[in-house]
């Protein structure tokens, strides 16, 4: 799998090619590091928006 992963379609087919193809270790490697990249930036984004709302939900 080639690129980064930026959307959560993505994340599942690389984990699927993870999983099931033949592929080497190298592409393996990659596609877990494309995965831990995206997993941060996706938490991160949940965790401003649960700031966001919880600052708004506080300040009523």
């Amino acid at each position: 799998m080639k690129g980064d992963i930026r959307e959560g379609g993505a994340a599942m087919t690389a984990f699927g090619l993870m999983q099931f193809a033949n592929i080497s270790d190298f592409e393996r490697e990659s596609i877990a590091q494309g995965l831990l990249k995206y997993c941060e930036l996706d938490t991160m984004a949940m965790v401003l928006i649960w700031e966001y709302w919880h600052n708004l939900i506080n300040v009523n």
